[in-house]
């Protein structure tokens, strides 16, 4: 029988990363992110990342093929009318990079431990996991959300994704000046020499173009020239006004949002308010809601900073987030190390960008440039 002080460990140094490593495998990140509404809205990470819209591939880059014209092949015909074959390439590749984020969350050895070891406190560990996990998600959530509004910074920026704005170019002041607003007039991005691969300013890529056009004013207050503006877009994007407040829960009209500044936001509430039947609904209050042509107009305060005032009208079921087969919000927990020898870290890793497939449905933009 051994007699004075055990010496020997307990608890071996690798038990609480080994419980948490198991733990995790049965209770995995499953790719959905909690976000938790410190902002006040999250369209992109609430539409973009839901499962029927990110496209899990592989590949050193992103690649998808577009029709960017018809082949020409109909015809009228008369009866044993020689037929001529006539080879056109009406495809295009588009490209992209991938890019790459992280977040991360942490436990410490006694915290493991102490919900560790009977069923009750595996529950526990695993209630502890999901505020932890909570916490990343929101990091993530917020540094997605805010970059799903920008483009990257320059055309030498190989670390941020493309967002709305590298698709949905503003109109430039050489348009504005030649009154060309208020069709599909944006090729490239400023900066660059063509949009995921292909050159929209090419006239044979000239579908591979996006709708903008130019406010009236640059101090947010609504004139019939603005709503004008904006029903048209709203026409030539294809939106569908539905019939009544009930057709807002279907998926199809759901997925058609407009999104402002505040400023803007208030002016529009400001004429809806003042406007009478004979406006009819091209700028209403509608079921409490500021509309658009039946479309919600939604206050994104990741705009409120943009010296433009831009407005954009979105058609969500046009756009997707492509993401890294094998590194979709991949959990990883690392063993410590001497700076911190008892603190159990788990990395969350993705490789993804935004995409759009089809810059003239996808939606559109109103910019006030001089």
């Amino acid at each position: 029988m051994p007699t004075g002080i055990n010496l020997d460990p307990v608890v071996d140094s690798n038990d609480a990363f080994d419980v948490l490593k198991i733990t995790l495998k049965n209770y995995p990140n499953r790719g959905e992110l909690t976000v938790l509404q410190d902002r006040h809205t999250f369209p992109v990470m609430n539409r973009w990342f839901r499962d029927d819209r990110r496209v899990l591939t592989g590949g050193t880059a992103i690649s998808e093929q577009i029709v960017i014209d018809e082949n020409g092949s109909a015809k009228m015909v008369k009866p044993r009318e020689v037929h001529e074959g006539n080879t056109k390439d009406v495809t295009a590749t588009l490209q992209l990079p991938w890019r790459g984020g992280q977040g991360d969350w942490d436990l410490e050895t006694r915290e493991v431990l102490m919900n560790s070891g009977s069923a009750k406190s595996f529950t526990r560990l695993c209630s502890l996991i999901k505020v932890r996990r909570a916490s990343a998600d929101l990091s993530i959530a917020n540094l997605l959300e805010k970059r799903g509004w920008l483009a990257p910074n320059s055309t030498a920026d190989d670390k941020n994704p493309h967002g709305m704005p590298y698709w949905l170019v503003p109109i430039t002041s050489a348009q504005v000046a030649s009154d060309l607003g208020g069709d599909h007039i944006g090729t490239n991005p400023v900066g660059y020499t063509d949009t995921a691969g292909i050159d929209a300013t090419a006239e044979k890529y000239k579908l591979w173009r996006s709708y903008n056009d130019v406010w009236s004013n640059d101090d947010s207050i609504t004139t019939e020239e603005d709503v004008r503006k904006m029903t048209r877009m709203h026409r030539r994007l294809k939106f569908q006004v539905p019939m009544n407040a009930r057709d807002w829960e279907s998926e199809a009209f759901s997925d058609f949002q407009g999104y402002v500044t505040e400023a803007r936001l208030e002016g529009f509430e400001e004429r809806a308010r003042a406007n009478n039947e004979s406006l009819g609904a091209d700028l209403a209050k509608y079921c409490g809601q500021t509309v658009v042509k039946g479309t919600p107009m939604n206050w994104c305060e990741d705009l409120d900073d943009v010296s433009t005032d831009p407005m954009y009208l979105i058609n969500h079921r046009h756009w997707n987030v492509f993401m890294l087969e094998g590194d979709n919000f991949t959990e990883t927990t690392t063993a410590p190390d001497r700076s911190q020898h008892r603190v159990l870290t788990t990395f969350v890793d993705f490789t993804f960008n935004f995409m759009t497939l089809n810059r003239r449905l996808c939606g559109g933009r109103i910019d006030y440039v001089a």
